[in-house]
């Protein structure tokens, strides 16, 4: 049974995000993602700035030994550098776009078939990719109800 739905062409957003860049060994990624969310929740609510939608991470490459990625909160207003929290724009891009449903455990299982779908459909990709928690523990306990939305953008000169 594949883990997540039929992949499909589509835009990410872009736009004003709040961000807390990370590089941190494979074993550290799921403390380095809850010490950065809890850092970018205060640092927001700090600064009176609320999140204008899911977070998310952008990974500047695909993961290996260590993961390179930014913590990511869509904000509509700007806010002021503090600490590892920095306001910066990032431009719509277009993407290969799936989902995958479940808890998070088996998000490492649900990339490798988008990738393989990718592949197999002779799609040029970038190196960085965006992982959207669209329904998570915030919104709902029941991992199996949880949402998460891959992004893989397209390469430059990719056909539409």
């Amino acid at each position: 049974m594949p883990l997540i739905d039929t992949p499909f062409r589509a835009t990410f957003a872009g736009g004003l995000v709040a961000r807390i860049h990370v590089v941190v060994p494979r074993e550290e990624i799921q403390q380095a993602m809850q010490a950065a969310l809890q850092e970018m929740s205060a640092g927001l609510q700090a600064q009176g700035v609320p999140p204008s939608g899911a977070w998310f991470a952008h990974h500047h490459r695909r993961p290996a030994e260590t993961f390179d990625f930014d913590v990511c909160f869509p904000v509509a207003t700007p806010l002021a550098p503090a600490g590892r929290v920095e306001c910066i724009t990032l431009p719509a891009t277009e993407v290969v776009r799936t989902y995958y449903r479940g808890p998070y455990h088996q998000l490492p299982a649900a990339w490798p078939e988008f990738m393989q779908w990718i592949e197999s459909n002779g799609i040029a990709v970038r190196d960085d990719i965006f992982e959207v928690y669209t329904v998570g523990p915030q919104q709902n306990p029941d991992p199996a109800q949880w949402q998460t939305e891959f992004n893989c953008p397209l390469a430059a000169g990719t056909a539409q």
